[in-house]
Formats: structure tokens, sequence, C-alpha cells
């Protein structure tokens, strides 16, 4: 079900799906002490790391909705909530796990940032101007993707002209979109001389 639906791993919130290869690809700032290890858990926790299971399930049930709608119109809300809640359960029961994604997190942060600068980000994320950068997260990524969205639109002509010159440069087409059946004509009614029975309906 979740195949045919397109729940594609690598739609697992960008950065998430990355994490797991940062350890190899990149050398880390410094060493990974035991408290260092303590103070990128606090971190970790600091920036909310617990609403990321629920943010992934409601970003992949969006997306499997689209998909369950065109195959059927008539499926209720309720069944999408259960698909989500049953989508952040596993996923909130693993993520403490060990090389969980709490633990993915740390090692992304243990990767980019020293000690100390765990320390100077713990001390920015406890402070009041952190914390309402914490909770406003949602809210500014969304918005800042409706300013870029709409930014971009403007440039919808100049896209599609380039998109498609290049194509034709190397004797690419692009697909027609599918054309819409024409919607069916109603049979025209017979006249009925009058004095006459009307013609009875096919069995």
């Amino acid at each position: 079900m979740l195949n045919k639906l397109n729940l594609s791993r690598n739609a697992f919130l960008g950065v998430f799906a990355l994490v797991s290869t940062f350890g190899a690809t990149f050398a880390s700032a410094d060493e990974l002490t035991a408290a260092k290890k303590a103070d990128l858990k606090v971190f970790v926790e600091l920036t909310g790391a617990k609403t990321v299971p629920m943010a992934i399930a409601n970003g992949q049930t969006q997306g499997m909705a689209q998909g369950i709608r065109r195959v059927d119109p008539k499926f209720p809300d309720r069944g999408l909530e259960l698909i989500r809640d049953s989508m952040a359960g596993v996923l909130s029961e693993n993520a403490g796990k060990p090389d969980g994604l709490y633990d993915q997190l740390a090692t992304v942060y243990h990767t980019n940032f020293t000690h100390e600068e765990v320390k100077d980000l713990i001390k920015f994320n406890q402070s009041p101007t952190g914390k309402k950068l914490n909770e406003l997260q949602g809210k500014l990524g969304r918005e800042a993707m409706q300013a870029a969205s709409k930014w971009a639109g403007q440039f919808a002509p100049d896209i599609d002209k380039r998109m498609r010159e290049s194509l034709a440069k190397e004797n690419i087409k692009l697909p027609d979109p599918p054309q819409q059946a024409a919607p069916k004509q109603a049979a025209p009614k017979q006249s009925v001389p009058k004095g006459q029975p009307a013609p009875a309906a096919p069995k």
C-alpha cells in the first residue's frame, strides 16, 4: 500500500534522509567525548526533535492523501488520521533507541560543531530568543516557502520557455497532457405526434 502510494524514504524531510551518511562523509569537528555526547543530547532535545516524528507523519500523510483520494474520493478523513497517527507512533517509539533519530541528529551536530560551539548553541536555545525561534520554526518555514514560491511564480513563462528550448536542443519532446473526454450529449427527444402513445422505454 505504501509503495503504491509513492511513500518514499527520500521524502522524509531532506536533512533526515541524509543523516545516516554524514558521519561517513565528513570528518567530525572534534572528539566525541562523554561530556560532548551529553550536551549534544540536551541540544537535540532543545531543538524540538521530539516533534519530528509527527512532522514527518504529517508531511507523508498529506502526500499519501492525494494518491488515496484519486483511487477512492470518498476515503474518510478519519482514515488519514489513523494513517498519520500510526506512522507517528512507530517513528516516535524508535526515535530514542540506540542509533535512532536522536542519535542520528546528534551525529549531524557533532560532525559540524565543536563541543564549545554546542555549549554556545545550548545557551542560545535556552534564551528567550532561542526558545521563540524554536517555537516559530514550523511557521517560519511555511511562510518562507510561501514567499519563495510566490516569488518564483512570476518567472513561470520564462522557465517554461527556457525548459522547452533546452529540451528541443536535445530533440526531447514533452508528452502532451491527457485530453479530457468530451461530455456525453443527451440523445434528442423523439417527438410524438398527437394522438399516438409514447414509445415504451427499452427494458
